[in-house]
């Protein structure tokens, strides 16, 4: 966990970086896209919202929370490329001598993310919510407050702080956590602004945050920070506080 946000904090100070977590060459030349790596041979027929898969579940649960974690933490501005914004299943590759000059892939399949019937519109749908909170509450430019809380490998959690919001991520594949202190800047009562385990997201809708639901802020520092909150964080999901 702290070598993960190492490398994503891990830039010349003042120095102006965009952060992506798909790019150009992962999805050229017959490699696999981010959402086709954690699905694999499922994306093809596993991606209806009727279907039920541990892997797929699986899959799409780590696609929001790393485009969320390299959103939140990489970088001074966020990159998509083509497709990652809905898990794309598949490479483009253009025609070429080494595929016998094909057109077969030299294309996206945007209507994927139009189909109400499959999981790639929960993904796109996640992407316009976390588009939309970084608009609500601004935190991408080049000197806003950047502060790593806490990295936990028995715990599988990581905790840090951007803008004026407090970003949290149980990696875990199987355990929950009620009641987990978090460290927090502020002194005021938190309010969740994004849930990667909403339905809507694709996800198992395990918490009961809402935008009247506020977690009671408590005057006890933890993580070296002066004040904490309590939360319950399922297992491979983030929730953002502001």
């Amino acid at each position: 966990m702290a070598n993960l946000a190492f490398v994503h904090t891990n830039r010349r100070y003042k120095e102006k970086t965009i952060g992506y977590a798909e790019s150009h060459d992962q999805a050229l030349v017959g490699d696999k896209t981010l959402s086709h790596h954690l699905i694999d041979e499922e994306i093809y027929f596993g991606m209806n919202k009727d279907y039920d898969s541990i892997k797929v579940s699986r899959g799409i649960a780590l696609h929001k929370m790393m485009r969320l974690f390299t959103f939140g933490l990489g970088g001074d501005a966020y990159l998509n490329f083509m497709g990652n914004e809905f898990g794309h299943p598949e490479w483009v590759d253009f025609p070429r001598e080494g595929n016998g000059s094909s057109y077969k892939f030299a294309r996206r399949q945007w209507n994927l993310a139009d189909d109400d019937n499959l999981k790639y519109k929960q993904l796109l749908q996640f992407d316009k919510e976390m588009i939309k909170m970084e608009t609500k509450y601004p935190f991408l430019y080049l000197y806003s407050h950047q502060y790593v809380t806490l990295t936990s490998n028995d715990d599988k959690l990581v905790v840090f702080e951007r803008g004026k919001l407090v970003f949290v991520f149980n990696f875990h594949p199987t355990k929950s956590y009620e009641h987990y202190k978090i460290g927090t800047y502020w002194n005021s009562d938190h309010l969740c602004v994004l849930d990667t385990d909403k339905t809507r997201f694709g996800g198992q809708n395990r918490l009961e945050y809402n935008e009247t639901n506020f977690l009671p802020v408590q005057n006890e520092g933890w993580n070296n920070r002066p004040h904490s909150i309590q939360v319950y964080i399922p297992s491979r999901t983030a929730i953002v506080f502001c």
